[in-house]
């Protein structure tokens, strides 16, 4: 039977991301479709053990372990570090034994672990480090035995990255730690794939049934008990009046609708939406605590699959995801980048903007809107701390359209500036901050300027709500003009021999544009101007009147040029 899944609410589409993830990842076949994911229903039948293989494969602790301990060593391979990069291998091989011990310490495969970390302890000079390889290299084979690495990895995904999300809800109850990886799955597959079975079964017969025999047949032996319960509602009912009075008997799925729901929406299908108390009356239907959210097993199953669809992060107390308008391709996509993105450990704005300008560098962006969802769970203290950062169309084309221009500053500005944008900040208290430091450290003021034109075309992007198109050449070449005339102005004093006046006319300057006091500016500048016998720019109306440039805009620029260092050269482009 073939099953169509729609796209919905985020929670739904990380849900459907981890799906897919999971199916792909054992060789079943998902086909992308524009709002949704298209598969045979077959999938069901090895998905428990699908599923918990992804995690097992996912977050193996070996290969984690590994990991850590190969980029140690590099450090040990380094005469300079290697008395410290030792003693953090020797710290990390107890660490790591530590956990270890409690399920191989009577084996002799941990005894051996055991005598190696002995060993390894006792190796202090730099010329032993090809015999602290050799020895490390075996400890981690005998980490990746299986019975081990399974049993460690197991009890960590469980705990860390499952538990958050459904408490201890099935194989997740920790009373049941001590199963069989086989008993796990199986426990898997009777809690959410059976009632899954029963749906699509009842699904089939409702349609196909010969008659009411064959239905009522099989209801009695059904596994699942809501369905079983319907053998004693239509056991006198024929079965042309059960498939009439169908869609009166049962409520639809508040996430897939062509499906029946048997269960309401509560904390064990998805813990960080917190709604299952019952004083929690915006929760409920017109503030009925009898009438909840009603939810089919598929979707139940689909919330389930949800870790599997986050970016997480290393320690996996922190799941991210990406929730964008458009297709499921471009869904899942964007989510297998940012991903990975995320396991770099890199900021969440520097994660961002490396994400749209590269879907923009492979031609996928398309002006979307983006939502960043990062969230944490804690099911015992009943606790979820949620952030967003919202992404509206206009904010998107300027990352596309002008990411150049934002990579020519530091990478650490350029983020900052992300930040700040995202967050809806404005930035010119940051670029009064980066001015400062050009005016006492004698720093280049490109970067400061280059973060002024990106200010202004940020704020015009926003006025334009994504729809006006912005020439980016145009707007920004007023902007150098006044970076010019500050340049032309420092010359004169050099060529005064007047150069230390500069720096506190510069402060002047910055003091008087922080307090947005345009007067103090106005006749600061004038004093200047007159003083070198110079005509002043007519540009310098707009701190007046801010028709097209705002006072920070015209001020900063002017400022950065005057604070530029001899070798700061314009950009090509820059001023046309």
């Amino acid at each position: 039977m073939e099953i169509f899944l729609p796209t919905g609410e985020w929670m739904i589409n990380q849900g459907l991301v981890g799906f897919v993830r999971i199916a792909r990842k054992a060789g079943h076949h998902i086909e992308m479709k524009q709002d949704g994911i298209c598969f045979d229903s077959s999938i069901f039948n090895t998905m428990a053990k699908d599923y918990f293989t992804y995690f097992l494969e996912k977050f193996s602790v070996a290969d984690r372990d590994e990991t850590r301990l190969k980029k140690i060593l590099s450090r040990c391979r380094k005469e300079e570090t290697f008395k410290e990069a030792k003693k953090k291998l020797d710290e990390s091989l107890k660490r790591i034994w530590d956990k270890a011990k409690n399920y191989c310490s009577d084996t002799a495969e941990g005894t051996e672990m055991s005598l190696l970390i002995e060993q390894i302890k006792g190796y202090d000079q730099f010329e032993d480090i090809e015999q602290i390889e050799k020895e490390v290299n075996r400890y981690l084979d005998l980490l990746k035995t299986p019975f081990i690495n399974e049993k460690q990895t197991v009890n960590f995904f469980k705990l860390s990255i499952l538990q958050p999300y459904f408490g201890q809800n099935s194989f997740l109850n920790i009373s049941l730690n001590k199963l069989a990886i086989e008993e796990q799955i199986q426990r898997i597959h009777q809690d959410y794939i059976v009632p899954i079975l029963c749906e699509l079964k009842l699904k089939q017969l409702l349609m196909n049934a010969e008659d009411e025999n064959q239905l009522l047949s099989w209801l009695k032996e059904c596994p699942y008990k809501p369905i079983k319960n319907l053998h004693k509602t239509w056991k006198k009912t024929s079965l042309a009046d059960i498939r009439e009075n169908e869609n009166e008997q049962f409520l639809s799925c508040s996430f897939f609708d062509e499906w029946y729901a048997f269960e309401h929406l509560n904390e064990g299908h998805f813990v960080p939406l917190q709604v299952s108390s019952s004083n929690a009356l915006n929760y409920f239907w017109d503030f009925d605590n009898e009438m909840k959210i009603p939810i089919s097993n598929l979707a139940k199953f689909i919330l389930f699959c949800a870790p599997a669809g986050a970016a997480l992060s290393p320690n996996g107390n922190q799941s991210s995801f990406v929730q964008i308008d458009g297709s499921m391709n471009k869904l899942f996509e964007v989510n297998e980048r940012y991903a990975l993105l995320r396991e770099e450990e890199n900021p969440l704005n520097e994660i961002i903007f490396d994400l749209v300008t590269e879907l923009k560098e492979k031609g996928n962006a398309n002006h979307r809107n983006y939502l960043f969802i990062d969230y944490s769970s804690d099911y015992r203290s009943r606790k979820t701390i949620l952030n967003y950062f919202d992404l509206p169309r206009s904010l998107s084309r300027f990352f596309v359209n002008e990411h150049e221009l934002l990579k020519r500053m530091h990478y650490s500005l350029r983020n900052a500036l992300a930040y700040d944008f995202l967050t809806r900040r404005d930035a010119k208290w940051r670029i009064f901050n980066v001015l400062r430091q050009c005016i006492e450290k004698k720093y280049s003021s490109l970067d400061a300027q280059t973060a002024v034109v990106v200010r202004h075309l940020y704020q015009k992007y926003l006025e334009g709500d994504g729809d006006v198109k912005i020439d980016s050449k145009t707007e920004s070449k007023s902007i150098w003009f006044l970076y010019n005339c500050g340049r032309e102005v420092r010359q004169k004093y050099v060529e005064k021999g007047q150069e230390p006046k500069v720096q506190g006319i510069a402060y002047r300057l910055l003091n008087a544009t922080k307090a947005n006091n345009k007067k103090t500016f106005m006749d600061s500048l004038i004093r200047v101007y007159m003083s070198l016998e110079l005509p002043m720019p007519s540009l310098f109306l707009q701190v007046l009147h801010e028709e097209k440039l705002d006072f920070a805009t015209v001020a900063n620029a002017f400022i950065a040029g005057l604070v530029s260092q001899p070798n700061d050269k314009q950009p090509e482009g820059g001023n046309e």
